[in-house]
């Protein structure tokens, strides 16, 4: 982790790994994919809770970010049983 000063504050700056991202989905395609209404993508998406990226008023979905989030709640969820 590094550190440099911006606008007078210390920013912390983390190394992470860039992968392509290969498909891309938006709110109503993630809501048919896990089988919510697109209101519960929106909220999720508001509260942080779900993988989402906003790009000016719409939310985008990558994907495999998503996959790969939805495993590690389903691991998460079998530990707790």
């Amino acid at each position: 982790m590094a550190q440099r000063k911006a606008h007078g504050r210390t920013v912390l700056s983390v190394a992470r790994e860039v992968t392509a991202v290969t498909r891309v989905m938006n709110v109503d395609e993630v809501a048919r994919y896990l089988g919510v209404v697109p209101d519960t993508i929106y909220r999720k998406a508001r509260r942080g809770e779900i993988p989402a990226v906003k790009m000016g008023k719409v939310w985008r979905f990558p994907k495999e970010t998503l996959d790969r989030w939805l495993n590690d709640v389903a691991l998460e969820a079998v530990k707790k049983s």
